[in-house]
């Protein structure tokens, strides 16, 4: 999966691979239960989080979880119109004053700049007064399975940019990012092809937000990527059917795809596809609906709007848009949150 493969070991244990690197366990051919055949990747991916926090901390998420399933009464939360639940009180510290969590959800959730403190741990301060984050909002960030998972995601799509960029002819790659938000794992893979190859890409970025977009231009700055090489445009994906053809090396929805429809998903295929040149790929992600913690993450932090799909439901998506299937390879990492599916353009 990765360009520092030579350091890992097929057999290595997860606790030995290092934060951000990508363990490919096993790819295998396999077919959903309507007839389409696809690839399967199965890898394991480094994280800072510690294998006992991580036990700790979600033994205690896990009784939330519980406690959710075990009153469906209980309101989903809307943090802009007041509502909560009691799990979510218990997880946002609502019996304490001024809190991390409690500015965390009150300021950022759940718009995508609510991720950033997880992506990059060692900035979670930027988001905060006075650059300071307590101790238990820290821990959720790090050791939480939700956590874990984003990063995974994160780092199995700049693994993927990054063996595309090393097979792909040429210095610079155009690419195309939909629901961009703050664009952490778009600026991560694009560091990592020019530092490790010499190359570049070129970013058409699109989202609904201002505040996601200016924040994107703020931090492809800072990582000292050419303001050149980064377009920002507010506006829904449809802006970008438009775009010429066959003029994207990589089209990129990572963290948008799971808020669509199934008919606007099959849209988008359609549409997108077109953009793409021969040879180039195009990334999507779903929240899987047999992840742990579901009810955690929906119920309780109150991340509205996700709509989880089985791999299954994900192919069988794409063939409906006239997909060849057989291009496609769904990669699952251990925590078992995500299903990352990386279409290729033969």
């Amino acid at each position: 999966m990765t360009l520092v493969g030579e350091r890992i070991q097929d057999d290595m244990d997860p606790r030995d691979i290092l934060p951000g690197e990508v363990l490919e366990r096993g790819v295998r051919h396999a077919k959903t239960e309507s007839g389409h055949a696809y690839e399967l990747r199965h890898v394991s991916v480094g994280d800072v989080s510690t294998w006992e926090d991580r036990a700790r901390l979600n033994a205690h998420l896990g009784l939330l979880d519980e406690l959710s399933t075990d009153h469906p009464e209980w309101p989903t939360p809307q943090f802009d119109k007041g509502v909560s639940n009691p799990a979510s009180d218990d997880f946002y510290q609502s019996h304490l004053h001024d809190t991390s969590m409690q500015f965390w959800r009150d300021n950022h959730m759940p718009k995508a700049e609510a991720l950033y403190p997880l992506q990059r741990l060692h900035d979670a301060g930027r988001l905060f007064p006075n650059k300071y984050v307590d101790e238990y909002a820290m821990d959720i960030f790090t050791n939480a399975v939700d956590s874990i998972a984003i990063r995974a995601r994160g780092s199995i799509h700049n693994a993927l940019l990054l063996k595309h960029a090393h097979d792909t002819p040429g210095k610079t790659l155009d690419a195309i990012a939909l629901g961009a938000g703050a664009g952490v794992p778009n600026i991560d893979a694009t560091v990592q092809v020019r530092d490790q190859l010499g190359k570049s890409i070129r970013w058409k970025e699109y989202d609904l937000s201002y505040t996601s977009l200016e924040k994107s231009i703020e931090l492809f700055k800072e990582a000292g990527i050419p303001e050149a090489d980064v377009t920002a445009t507010r506006g829904d994906l449809k802006k970008a059917y438009d775009l010429p053809p066959e003029s994207a090396d990589i089209i990129d929805m990572l963290g948008l795809w799971e808020y669509l429809s199934k008919e606007r998903c099959v849209v988008a295929l359609e549409s997108l596809y077109k953009n793409l040149k021969p040879g180039g790929i195009m990334i999507v992600s779903n929240m899987l609906p047999d992840r742990p913690q579901l009810k955690v993450n929906q119920e309780v932090i109150g991340w509205q709007g996700v709509k989880p799909r089985s791999v299954d439901e994900l192919i069988d998506i794409a063939a409906e848009a006239g997909i060849d299937t057989d291009s496609i390879t769904i990669t699952l990492s251990d925590d078992g949150v995500y299903a990352v599916m990386e279409i290729h353009k033969p």
